[in-house]
């Protein structure tokens, strides 16, 4: 066999195994996802705040 025709042959199966096991989101699964992610920026973003807020007044 030639090397030319292994990467073809494992890129059309490739292809076809992403493609069978992947789907879209219901639009319920992307709000939720979108929630959480953007629950979790909320949450970073308030620790980094504090933690300079924190900073600042020790060393202010």
């Amino acid at each position: 066999m030639s090397v030319q025709y292994t990467a073809r042959r494992y890129y059309n199966n490739s292809k076809r195994l992403l493609f069978k096991s992947t789907k879209m989101p219901s639009k319920r699964e992307l709000r939720i996802t979108t929630i959480i992610t953007a629950l979790g920026v909320v949450f970073i973003g308030t620790i980094g705040f504090l933690v300079h807020q924190i900073i600042a007044v020790t060393l202010g």
